[in-house]
């Protein structure tokens, strides 16, 4: 009966150590092949690409969450002079919550196109305490007085005969002045941002060009309902790494505004999502339609929204810096006949939006944050990182930013004498002030639902695979442990039982009773 136990002992102890060696040695193995987390990253790159009716293209075609927009605009206090900048005040926020739509869908092969349709809804709880954008005033830069003097400025520009010109822009300056028209204007903030009609400077400006303009002309830097225009991505279907990349933006596959090759290039994605399995070491790149550029961003910190943990990337200084310091930016040096570089954080947009039918638009960040630090001294501009730098928060399994601020300044470039007749002739346009009017803090961030939906089916799966291994290890050295144990007390009877057959003169009283 005991020989019969000892043999049962043996089999379980046989049975213990051969499943704990195989976990432990299983788990090693996975721990440092990572099989277990391969597994895991095949199946998210899988998910990841936008495939017809997949969750990933249902969440990149609507997109949900606290999506809003801010305005911060610039109010004129005092014009100054060809001595004196124009002095100036911050108003806001006036917070716009958004509502993004693809029109227009088309698939064909593994590529989107689709046309991004935005409307904008004020939301009086987040903006200003007693704002009214509708009754709100401000002072600004005249940008319809600024387009109608370029194509003045062009026109002149053919008669060779200086004199002659020179009286004409007299004449112009003049008949401007008896209107009450000057390069700059009050409106309220609602016309400012999102356009106006007004009959005498139509009038006016139909008389100086000699064109026809109707009364009803509608005077706008944007539009609500409008979009960034016809747009076509790589949905990532069999190369992952080019999820939601541009191939296309307005029908250009390379862009046609810039001086050099690697300017133009339409790079990256627009922000929303990037390739899965992001590393600290990546150089992501983000077109932004705005200023009609690609930005390189790089990681900076680890931050934590909602028990989830996201890379921040954010644009490198040197993405700021003009092409006289950064040759990689020289493509970008396109102001006026001769191609010079603004100062460091300003981007002459003027030809991508519009040319010379369009305002002098430079673009910059906000209180000219990472740009020349004399050109925000001139407005007493206090330029802060938490305030006016741009950054992108990045799920690094998925690729999906989760979290973001875009901010960017709308500036105009305006000769430093602040005199019409100047504009006219073209005077002194090397020697610029870049007036700021208003900037933009366009931030999203993942519900809270969002959020716990997002950890248990991503991240629980993605813990338990990185876990897992190590499940194995520990288990494998539990049973190995109980092995030992078990062999250890087996030996011990043992030891005990021979001891007690040589004490009772070699019989064994269990097994032959008296």
């Amino acid at each position: 009966m005991a020989k019969g136990r000892s043999k049962c002992c043996m089999c379980v102890v046989f049975v213990l150590f051969v499943l704990g060696a195989g976990l432990l040695i299983s788990g090693i193995v996975v721990a440092v092949l990572g099989s277990f987390t391969s597994l895991a990253d095949d199946e998210i790159k899988k998910g990841v690409p936008l495939k017809a009716d997949s969750t990933s293209f249902e969440n990149w075609e609507k997109q949900e969450g606290d999506l809003f927009i801010e305005y911060y605009l610039f109010n004129i206090t005092n014009e100054g002079n060809g001595n004196k900048p124009p002095e100036m005040t911050e108003i806001g926020p006036y917070t716009y919550r958004r509502k993004p739509t693809t029109n227009n869908l088309r698939r064909l092969g593994q590529t989107l196109t689709y046309k991004p349709i935005t409307q904008y809804h004020y939301d009086k709880s987040r903006s200003c305490a007693g704002c009214d954008p509708m009754k709100d005033m401000i002072k600004t830069v005249n940008y319809p007085l600024l387009v109608i003097l370029r194509g003045i400025q062009a026109r002149f520009a053919i008669n060779k005969n200086d004199t002659e010109v020179a009286i004409l822009a007299t004449k112009v300056d003049l008949g401007l002045k008896s209107t009450k028209i000057g390069l700059f204007q009050e409106r309220s903030v609602n016309e400012f941002l999102w356009g106006y009609s007004d009959a005498t400077f139509s009038t006016v400006a139909g008389q100086l060009t000699s064109q026809a303009i109707p009364a009803a002309t509608l005077y706008a830097l944007q539009f609500n309902n409008s979009g960034s225009g016809l747009t076509k991505i790589h949905t990532g279907e069999y190369e992952v790494d080019r999820v939601a990349e541009y191939i296309e933006w307005l029908g250009y596959k390379t862009l046609p505004w810039w001086s050099t090759a690697s300017a133009n290039m339409l790079n990256g994605t627009g922000g929303l999502r990037f390739r899965p399995l992001i590393k600290k070491d990546d150089e992501l790149y983000v077109f932004v339609t705005e200023i009609c550029r690609s930005l390189k961003i790089t990681y900076e910190s680890t931050v934590t929204v909602h028990g989830i943990d996201l890379y921040r990337f954010t644009p490198p200084k040197d993405v700021f810096k003009n092409g006289d310091i950064n040759p990689d930016n020289k493509g970008f040096c396109v102001t006026g006949p001769k191609k010079v570089c603004l100062p460091s954080g300003l981007l002459d947009v003027n030809l991508c939006k519009g040319g010379a039918k369009a305002p002098p638009f430079v673009a910059s960040t906000p209180h000219f944050y990472d740009g020349d630090p004399s050109v925000s001294q001139i407005f007493n501009l206090e330029p802060k990182k938490e305030k006016h730098a741009t950054f992108i928060d990045i799920e690094p399994n998925t690729g999906v930013t989760m979290q973001g601020h875009k901010r960017l300044q709308l500036n105009f470039a305006i000769p430093r004498s602040l005199n019409i007749k100047n504009i006219i002739l073209n005077i002194n346009t090397s020697d610029l002030l870049f007036i700021p009017t208003f900037f933009s803090d366009e931030f999203a961030q993942i519900s809270e639902e969002d959020a716990d939906d997002f950890k248990k089916k991503v991240l629980l799966p993605l813990r338990v695979a990185e876990i897992m291994p190590y499940v194995m290890i520990g288990l494998g050295a539990l049973l190995l442990i109980i092995t030992i144990i078990i062999i250890i007390i087996i030996m011990r009877r043992s030891n005990t039982r021979k001891t007690n057959i040589s004490a009772n003169g070699g019989l064994d009283k269990e097994n032959y009773p008296m």
